[in-house]
């Protein structure tokens, strides 16, 4: 449920305990604010995300709580930025594109 002000205050509090640069952000897309939220963890230096493809997952806990900030959008996000990812976004999308299949039901995993 948070918002970046919250998400800069967060890991303003976890850096006077340990370094920023061990401080890795989990995001759920809750009222579509994972990205804005991603933006604001990196303004607080944050340099370490835990995403998943196609934003799948969720959290029981947390009611309303939707996905996980997609991998997809998340690395589309951090080269806007101007970081570099190292990760090859061809391969990305075509797994994406492949899970989305399954799940529509038009492909079968092997």
């Amino acid at each position: 449920m948070a918002d970046p002000a919250l998400v800069k205050n967060i890991v303003r509090a976890a850096s006077d305990i340990v370094s920023v640069d061990r401080i890795t952000v989990h995001l759920h897309d809750t009222r579509d604010m994972a990205e804005a939220n991603l933006v604001a963890a990196l303004d607080a230096g944050v340099r370490r995300f835990d995403a998943s493809i196609l934003g799948l997952g969720g959290c029981p806990f947390i009611p309303g709580a939707a996905g996980n900030i997609a991998t997809e959008k998340a690395v589309q996000i951090l080269k806007q930025q101007g970081f570099r990812t190292e990760t090859d976004c061809l391969k990305l999308e075509r797994v994406a594109a492949y899970i989305r299949n399954v799940m529509a039901g038009s492909q079968t995993i092997t």
